[in-house]
This record gives C-alpha cells, sequence and structure tokens, in this order.
C-alpha cells in the first residue's frame, strides 16, 4: 500500500472549548479508523496543527473536508512526503494541548500555530516540522 505523511496546519474560527475538542476529538478517532488513517493533532489557543498518515486518496479527501469545514481557516499545507511505513501506529488521532509543554518547547511549536503563518514562512522552515512531531511524540509517554 502507497502510504503518505501530510503535515499542515489551521486556524479555528473560533477557540474550541476542553468539550469542544474531545468531541473532535471522539468523531476524528472515529473517521480515521474508518478510512486507515493515523496521525496527531497539537492545539494551541485556536490554532492547530496535524500530521495525518495513509493512502493519498484518503489523507487528500480528509484534507478537502477540512477545508471546507466552516470552523476551520487558513489551512496550510507544511509537509507532504511517501511514507514506507507508518511512525504514527495505530494512533487514529494522538493529541496534546500545548499547555502542557514546556516554554522552550512552546516556542518552537508556536511558531507554526500563529494566525500570521504565511507559506512563504512555511517554505523556509519545513525543515522544523520533523522537530516538532519528535516534541510531540516525546511528550505523549
Amino acid at each position: 500500500m502507497d502510504l503518505i505523511s501530510t503535515v499542515y496546519v489551521s486556524s479555528a474560527v473560533k477557540p474550541f472549548t476542553p468539550a469542544e475538542l474531545v468531541d473532535l476529538l471522539r468523531v476524528a478517532r472515529d473517521n480515521n479508523a474508518r478510512a486507515g488513517l493515523t496521525g496527531m493533532l497539537l492545539y494551541h489557543e485556536g490554532n492547530f496543527m496535524q500530521m495525518l498518515e495513509g493512502a493519498p486518496a484518503a489523507v487528500d479527501a480528509l484534507l478537502a473536508k477540512l477545508r471546507d469545514d466552516p470552523r476551520h481557516t487558513r489551512l496550510l499545507v507544511l509537509l507532504r512526503k511517501p511514507l514506507a511505513a507508518r511512525t504514527c501506529g495505530e494512533w487514529q488521532m494522538a493529541f496534546r494541548d500545548t499547555r502542557s509543554l514546556s516554554p522552550a518547547e512552546l516556542l518552537e511549536v508556536s511558531q507554526f500555530l500563529q494566525p500570521t503563518f504565511s507559506p512563504v514562512e512555511s517554505g523556509q522552515q519545513a525543515s522544523a516540522v520533523p522537530r516538532l512531531l519528535e516534541i510531540f511524540r516525546a511528550k505523549l509517554r
């Protein structure tokens, strides 16, 4: 099976409450399991960063759905690459609210999650995406 990994950022139209985040995760995990997707989701002050893994058609279908979701705006794909094997294991959607990150880790994450983040910056800083994912995975243990 061909696999890809995609990382994107987006902004919520309005900040999510903790209850709304729980609902979002529940639905995302169910939908991702059906679509054969795995991944991770970061949330910070109304902004999201998500890594998705799966078949290209499934990843692209979800991205199209997210672009049409009225709860999101400014969806920007930072990275898209082929994968030999999944890196997220069986996580239908791992999650981290960045309030639990250290100040140094938050600085690394938050540059990607600001409303003013632009495509030019993403091209210049795309090499930092793997580091952000490494921080996220380290915090899950």
